[in-house]
């Protein structure tokens, strides 16, 4: 039986609006992420890096206001 690692981990990310077309000013892009690492390592553990660098925002994130 395989199990997932020991710690569970969430963070919610924020960036400028995808879209061109809403003001910098009134929206931001936002993902949720949730992910699981071995040990308790701030802010994102080694083990979970490669998996956070192929994330694709842009088709991942959704613009809302702030």
């Amino acid at each position: 039986m395989e199990l997932l690692p020991a710690v569970t981990c969430t963070g919610v990310f924020q960036a400028s609006p995808l879209s061109e077309d809403n003001d910098s000013v009134l929206y931001e892009s936002v993902l949720a992420v949730a992910w699981f690492q071995a040990d308790i390592s701030l802010p994102v553990g080694e083990d979970a890096l490669p998996a956070f660098r192929e994330l694709a925002w842009e088709d991942l994130a959704v613009d809302q206001m702030r």
